[in-house]
């Protein structure tokens, strides 16, 4: 059905494009934001874009090492 090697490639997608809404949010929203509890700082966001960074490059390095 699905093969591990495109669902690795799926979900680096899905990370990065959360890299990039993360790397565009400061543009449209003041930053600080709280969002019910949770209050998005200025450095947490910074945090959120490395974290979504390592794991689109983990999973993509995943994917290429995988078998087709």
């Amino acid at each position: 059905m699905f093969k591990l090697r495109d669902v690795c490639m799926f979900v680096a997608g899905a990370a990065f494009f959360h890299m990039v809404s993360h790397i565009l949010l400061p543009f449209y929203v003041d930053l600080p934001y709280t969002i019910g509890c949770i209050t998005l700082t200025s450095t947490f966001n910074n945090a959120i874009i490395v974290v979504s960074a390592l794991v689109t490059a983990g999973l993509l390095y995943v994917g290429v090492k995988l078998r087709r």
